[in-house]
């Protein structure tokens, strides 16, 4: 009887390390993040933090370009609005138009925009202005 115990001993822990085995596996990823940057310059190495119209004349136009460029790490469009008038009366006088269409821009990539102020021809009781462009980008 107790060749059998030992027998039975041996063969179980020759059975573990058969079954025994260890590997890694390395693991790796990319959080997902929403992030556009505005350049003056089509390089992209000049933030564009303001636009200055210069002046500006009744049922006149000015013109600004700024150069978007997809920071995040997956495929984004924006919206663009205005906000904060100053004066407030302003934002029925001044209309801010862009050529962008919507499309959607992939990590790395630029794209050229012309935005153009429209003034009406009726303005009155302005002689300066400023108002906030609003870029909310959406991944």
């Amino acid at each position: 009887m107790g060749i059998v115990v030992s027998l039975a001993a041996t063969v179980s822990g020759y059975a573990v390390g058969l079954l025994t085995h260890q590997d890694i596996l390395n693991s790796s990823g990319i959080i997902a993040s929403a992030n556009i940057g505005k350049y003056s310059d089509q390089a992209c190495t000049r933030n564009a933090t303001s636009i200055s119209w210069g002046t500006c004349y009744p049922g006149g136009n000015a013109t600004s370009i700024v150069y978007f460029k997809n920071l995040g790490t997956v495929n984004e469009a924006f919206t663009i609005q205005t906000s904060n008038y100053v004066p407030s009366m302003a934002s029925t006088y001044l209309t801010l138009t862009s050529d962008y269409s919507g499309q959607s821009l992939t990590p790395g990539q630029v794209l050229k925009v012309t935005f153009t102020l429209k003034v009406s021809s009726g303005i009155t009781g302005i002689t300066n202005f400023s108002f906030n462009i609003v870029v909310t980008s959406q991944g």
